[in-house]
């Protein structure tokens, strides 16, 4: 939940998933074994994220905080 995130740290993790759309591997961004299939740390949150390159689209699946699992 966004909203649970501080207003500095929501607001950038928003202008790194807005950037997903320019380059979804960008540098720092994780792949996953299973589930998502990748996740960007981002100021102590973690997007994670699906890919499909065909449809040239991104996914989000979930926003965590780092501390939170």
């Amino acid at each position: 939940d966004l909203f649970g995130i501080p207003f500095p740290i929501r607001r950038q993790v928003n202008q790194r998933i807005l950037k997903l759309a320019e380059d979804p591997r960008p540098e720092g961004q994780e792949s996953v074994g299973t589930g998502p299939d990748a996740v960007l740390p981002v100021h102590g949150c973690e997007v994670y994220y699906s890919i499909d390159d065909e449809a040239r689209r991104v996914t989000i699946v979930a926003v965590l905080r780092a501390d939170a699992g």
